[in-house]
């Protein structure tokens, strides 16, 4: 676009040029219109080739939004695969625990600690999964709400 942009000063000034030549009467007039009129023709072609470039560069970065969306929601994804793999046995330990006779202390019998609820660090704790698979579920339809609105705005 920078070198569109200086194609068009340049043809600026041979107008002005020109005109200045004219009325010095240092060029003749009919020859000064044909050339005008040869320069005024490539700005109207600078102007057509802008237009085609920005609808190319519209049209590149609707497709590289797209992608991007798609690369997020499969990451993402993929994140949540590994969250529900995770939860899968911690959901499986508090069905196995709420099992237990009432009387025993929470954890005894399940192989699980007491402290932190069996949660070995944060990520395995039941409440931080569940909160994270949530925010990972809500981009995935964010992304998949914005790649749908990208779609139909092609169309």
């Amino acid at each position: 676009m920078e070198a569109l942009a200086n194609t068009r000063h340049q043809y600026q000034e041979q107008i002005a040029h020109l005109v200045d030549l004219t009325v010095h009467g240092e060029a003749g007039v009919d020859r000064a219109l044909s050339m005008l009129l040869d320069i005024d023709t490539r700005m109207e072609q600078l102007g057509r080739q802008e237009h085609y470039l920005e609808t190319i560069r519209t049209r590149a970065r609707r497709e590289l939004d797209s992608l991007q969306l798609t690369k997020l929601v499969e990451e993402t994804r993929a994140q949540l695969a590994t969250l529900r793999q995770r939860q899968a046995p911690l959901r499986t330990q508090r069905t196995a625990a709420q099992g237990m006779p009432e009387d025993l202390p929470a954890g005894v019998g399940t192989g699980v600690s007491c402290e932190g609820n069996g949660a070995q660090n944060a990520q395995d704790d039941p409440v931080w999964l569940e909160h994270e698979i949530r925010r990972l579920e809500a981009i995935i339809a964010d992304a998949s709400g914005a790649a749908a609105k990208s779609l139909s705005a092609t169309s």
